[in-house]
């Protein structure tokens, strides 16, 4: 529903759009660094009656770009198309240990690794601060197909010895969801605008990885930002 809205809401603005002295296309880039969130949840159970769960929450960040190219119907309005990339975020969801006595004990830890990037298609509406500064707001969508990896390390100490069992799973995901913004842009010269942007994402496509019978492992990435600084150059 929120893209559809988007898509609408993009589509109206854009049709209104009067062309002018202003218009014309550009291409730019970003860096920053990118912030995602999620919430994940692992379930093991078997026909023994053996069962065991972790739930725990995942703030991973990592280095972020885009690179985008657009048109300026007027120095109101535009709309871009581009490539986000956020990385490979990650981070641990649950670590402990516990001894039995007699130097036997069990060290675990739960990793999730996520790599996040894909293509979207925005609308961009300017508010001019005098001759060289203006504030934009940008609204669209985000077509992509993260990974998902999710890592669960034993350590198991018996008898002096330490035997390391890991399993691992890795998934893909197909999603469209909804891309806002915001930022500042500052105009060097005629050509060259440099910019400080914040994006947000709202991710709905990510659920369960598929573990097999006895298991379930689900990591649904919930939001994800990117923080970057730009550089456009306008032909």
């Amino acid at each position: 529903m929120k893209t559809k809205l988007a898509i609408a809401v993009a589509l109206a603005l854009v049709s209104g759009a009067a062309w002018s002295a202003d218009s014309g296309f550009y291409v730019g880039g970003s860096v920053g660094f990118s912030d995602t969130s999620a919430s994940a949840t692992y379930k093991y159970s078997d026909s023994e009656g053996d069962s065991d769960s972790v739930k725990g929450d995942f703030n991973g960040s990592d280095f972020g770009w885009s690179v985008y190219v657009g048109y300026d119907f007027n120095k109101y309005a535009a709309v871009e198309l581009g490539w986000i990339d956020l990385g490979n975020p990650n981070d641990v969801v649950d670590k402990g240990s516990e001894s039995f006595g007699e130097g036997d004990s069990v060290a675990w830890k739960t990793e999730i690794d996520a790599s996040i990037g894909g293509m979207d298609l925005a609308v961009v509406g300017k508010v001019p601060l005098g001759e060289s500064w203006d504030l934009h707001a940008k609204l669209g969508v985000i077509w992509w197909s993260p990974d998902v990896t999710w890592t669960h390390t034993d350590d198991y100490t018996y008898l002096g010895q330490t035997e390391r069992v890991i399993s691992k799973f890795k998934e893909s995901f197909d999603s469209t969801d909804l891309l806002v913004g915001v930022g500042v842009s500052w105009k060097f010269n005629e050509n060259i605008i440099f910019g400080l942007d914040w994006t947000h994402l709202e991710i709905g496509g990510m659920n369960s990885i598929d573990t097999g019978p006895d298991l379930d492992v689900s990591a649904p990435i919930d939001t994800t930002d990117l923080y970057a600084v730009s550089a456009t150059y306008k032909f």
